[in-house]
């Protein structure tokens, strides 16, 4: 990454150091899942790593614990400052161990031992959809295996679904939406897709290794055909969902910014979205979206069992 490139060297020549580069960053939310959309954060969360050594004295450990914090705070606002353009990229960092009450940097045995005894399901859930994004060489594997055990959840099925049902019901709380385009949070939407490819994730993970490299949501619902947990016409039905979901989003952000009432919706922009989803005509269009928004929410309730 060249912002890491270009922050470490500018502070090895402000503190005259040069260590060895133990730091990685994983990727969550839609760009862990390569699906970044107008409107999109980027979903960070920044580990490095100290290794044992017997020459390390207590004052250099807690210098380097500074230098990481310091490279952590510097790449963020590198990316996240304004131009004349406006703002590069709004980097989010919330996900992160303890949230805004923890480091900004996760020290590596941090991170592990949070994910296997202090994290709610809901946190470990998120990391089914992350992947290494950057790790400099002496990072790269131990930052590997750490994700994997972290993706690895040997809760019940059942109490896996009654904790997604309870996170659902509580963001439902704060952003209520009966408005079939408010693609996100309405119920049988996005939101809801996403949870349950999590929960059939983190069900059948544990069976099944995850293979590498296929963390988007294509093919999420592709593994989970091959290995029978939903049926062929599941897979249909929730890749058309997606792929409905993810193109009329897109296009409501990129013409208005985000959800839009029906009767603010322009002709034009009817157009537009009829012809984007490749459906007839725009009362096509809202019967198809109602119909999938409808087979998501049923397959949500179902979750536990499916």
């Amino acid at each position: 990454c060249a912002a890491i490139k270009l922050v470490t060297e500018q502070l090895n020549q402000k503190y005259h150091m040069q260590p060895e580069l133990h730091f990685a960053v994983i990727a969550l939310g839609k760009l862990g899942m390569q699906e970044l959309m107008i409107g999109s954060d980027l979903d960070v969360m920044f580990l490095y790593d100290i290794p044992y050594s017997a020459d390390l004295s207590d004052a250099d450990a807690l210098t380097l614990h500074q230098y990481y914090n310091r490279l952590t705070a510097r790449v963020i606002n590198l990316l996240s400052q304004p131009s004349k353009m406006g703002a590069l990229y709004e980097m989010d960092t919330k996900l992160r161990p303890y949230g805004a009450q923890g480091a900004v940097a996760v020290r590596l045995d941090g991170f592990t031992d949070y994910y296997a005894s202090a994290a709610w399901i809901v946190e470990n859930l998120a990391l089914l959809q992350a992947r290494v994004v950057y790790a400099s060489d002496a990072m790269q594997q131990p930052a590997a295996n750490a994700l994997a055990r972290a993706q690895l959840i040997l809760e019940p099925p059942s109490k896996i679904s009654k904790n997604i049902h309870e996170i659902r019901k509580k963001i439902s709380e704060q952003y209520y939406s009966s408005n079939a385009w408010d693609i996100k949070y309405v119920w049988g939407g996005m939101m809801d897709l996403q949870w349950i490819l999590k929960g059939l994730l983190a069900k059948y993970s544990a069976r099944h290794p995850l293979p590498e490299h296929f963390g988007d949501t294509v093919g999420h619902i592709h593994w989970l055909q091959q290995i029978h947990a939903i049926d062929e016409n599941q897979q249909q039905m929730l890749l058309e969902a997606h792929r409905i979901f993810h193109t009329v989003l897109s296009y409501l952000r990129l013409c208005h910014g985000n959800a839009l009432k029906e009767e603010n919706i322009t002709d034009g922009l009817k157009e537009m979205l009829t012809d984007v989803t490749g459906m007839k005509d725009y009362k096509s269009l809202k019967q198809h979206l109602l119909r999938l928004q409808a087979q998501i929410y049923h397959m949500y309730q179902n979750l536990s069992y499916l």
